[in-house]
């Protein structure tokens, strides 16, 4: 039997795959703590400062904005993959999180073509498949646009 891969191989090869991979790894800021701290804790910050001023517009109330937490952790991810922070302000930042939040609906959902994928070819409108396509393809497209600037 060929020993090879990940999770099969040994030996010295398995070293050499493992160098690699960490190499790669650690040029996304993955394993380098001090740069994941920093993003980390810059993020916080705006949080806090954003609750800060929910609570004083608001009479000490806090309302829950969930597209500004899950945008301070989205951040957080693209800066370590992408290198730049998100302004989160900007429209095509808050559409790519309305598509995040449409993409984690349809697959949240116990769609009937996910249990018979055939019916996404017979009927791609009953069961939104066309939806799903094109959610997929504009958030590809921001991601392509993303990794370039």
């Amino acid at each position: 039997m060929l020993r090879t891969g990940v999770i099969f191989a040994g030996g010295e090869s398995w070293h050499e795959i493992r160098n690699f991979t960490i190499r790669g790894l650690r040029s996304f800021g993955i394993g380098k703590k001090a740069a994941m701290e920093i993003l980390i804790s810059e993020e916080a910050e705006v949080v806090v400062k954003d609750i800060q001023e929910s609570l004083e517009g608001n009479n000490g109330i806090w309302t829950v904005d969930i597209y500004r937490l899950s945008a301070s952790v989205v951040n957080v991810i693209w800066g370590i993959i992408a290198g730049n922070k998100l302004d989160l302000d900007d429209p095509i930042v808050q559409n790519i999180l309305e598509l995040d939040e449409e993409i984690a609906h349809i697959l949240s959902q116990h769609n009937i073509y996910n249990t018979f994928p055939v019916l996404k070819r017979w009927f791609p409108k009953l069961v939104k498949h066309d939806v799903h396509l094109k959610t997929h393809a504009e958030h590809h497209a921001f991601m392509r646009v993303g990794f370039k600037s």
